[in-house]
This record gives C-alpha cells, sequence and structure tokens, in this order.
C-alpha cells in the first residue's frame, strides 16, 4: 500500500488530479481538486479503498 505520491500535478479535473512521478502519472481522487497549481511539485497522502462491488 502507498503512503504519499510526490510529483508535478499534471492534470486537473472536476473529481481528480494527475500526479506525475518519474514518468507515471497517478489519478488521485481529492475533494477540491481546484487548490492545486499545474506544474505544481506536491506530495499528496493516499487512503486507497477496496470494495468488493467496484
Amino acid at each position: 500500500m502507498y503512503a504519499y505520491i510526490k510529483g508535478k500535478i499534471s492534470e486537473i479535473n472536476p473529481t481528480n488530479i494527475v500526479i506525475d512521478n518519474n514518468g507515471i502519472g497517478y489519478e488521485v481522487v481529492v475533494a477540491n481538486p481546484y487548490e492545486y497549481q499545474l506544474n505544481e511539485e506536491k506530495i499528496v497522502f493516499i487512503s486507497q479503498q477496496v470494495r468488493e462491488d467496484s
């Protein structure tokens, strides 16, 4: 399991952001994606939820 991802914000969408870390884009669902800015270096803490029905 991951604790956090550190990288540049490469994309901002209405429900998520994409963090570029060493050439891999991680899509992360966040509460307010518009608090981030493009090309900003950030650390985003991750909480993974695994459900049987998703």
